[in-house]
């Protein structure tokens, strides 16, 4: 990537004139736009790789399709959309440098319910590609082994799902657009807590029975605050009706 921008300081190749993209540009944005700006939004019926260690309760409730109302606040699609170009100017740049073989893969594992997209990957050197944009990296990035809990979580998620061992985990700062990169290595700890919530999360589905809310929830505090089903989640709970699918969506059914 470093001696690409070298060589292509717009992060992207152009003709030879310099006059305009590529044709391989061109097409590779074309695609990748495609890919990832609307082909992973559906969360509905499948647990996806970045939901690992959050709320379990939160998960089946996006597993179920319940409405998201923060899905339409402006300023967090924004915020959404600033990933994707993120990810669009990496996954260019990973691709044409040669870094990466593909981007944007589709990956799935249906016995634990499990589909997601890897935002990169090299067949040929086997390793995966994970892009995360931060507004302060060096205190995320202080984390043992450098790399953040849930996001370590999420890799092994991947790993899981494909089978590779190694992924390039890179960090970019939202505000100088510096950037690290930390290799990642699979690691029997973190699989067994991977596999673990997993196999909770199935087991609930098969039970058709939400899981406990988390204890800061139940008093109304921490995570409830910015949860997008707090309100209704919590009076669920205390009606101990926590079976489900909902009747008709209808969360005071």
């Amino acid at each position: 990537i470093t001696q690409f921008l070298y060589d292509n300081p717009q992060g992207l190749t152009l003709n030879r004139a310099a006059t305009a993209l590529s044709r391989d540009s061109k097409a590779l944005v074309a695609e990748i736009m495609d890919k990832g700006f609307a082909g992973n939004e559906n969360r509905t019926g499948r647990f996806g790789a970045s939901a690992r260690g959050t709320c379990q309760r939160a998960q089946i409730f996006v597993f179920l399709g319940m409405p998201n109302p923060h899905i339409q606040d402006v300023e967090v699609s924004n915020l959404f959309n600033d990933g994707k170009y993120r990810h669009l100017r990496w996954q260019v740049m990973g691709i044409q440098s040669g870094a990466l073989t593909d981007v944007e893969v589709g990956v799935s594992l249906p016995a634990l319910r499990m589909r997601s997209s890897i935002d990169g990957v090299n067949d040929d050197e086997g390793f995966l590609f994970e892009l995360k944009g931060d507004r302060y990296p060096a205190r995320m990035m202080e984390k043992a082994g450098g790399v953040d809990e849930k996001h370590a979580l999420q890799i092994h998620s991947m790993f899981l799902m494909t089978g590779f061992e190694v992924a390039s985990y890179v960090v970019e700062d939202k505000a100088s657009q510096n950037w690290r990169e930390v290799i990642v290595e699979k690691d029997k700890t973190i699989m067994r807590k991977v596999t673990d919530e997993l196999q909770e999360l199935n087991d609930a589905v098969t039970d058709r029975k939400l899981p406990t809310p988390l204890p800061a929830c139940m008093k109304r505090e921490g995570p409830y605050k910015s949860c997008p089903f707090a309100s209704p989640c919590i009076k669920r709970w205390k009606q101990g009706n926590d079976s489900f699918p909902l009747v008709d969506g209808n969360w005071d059914s």
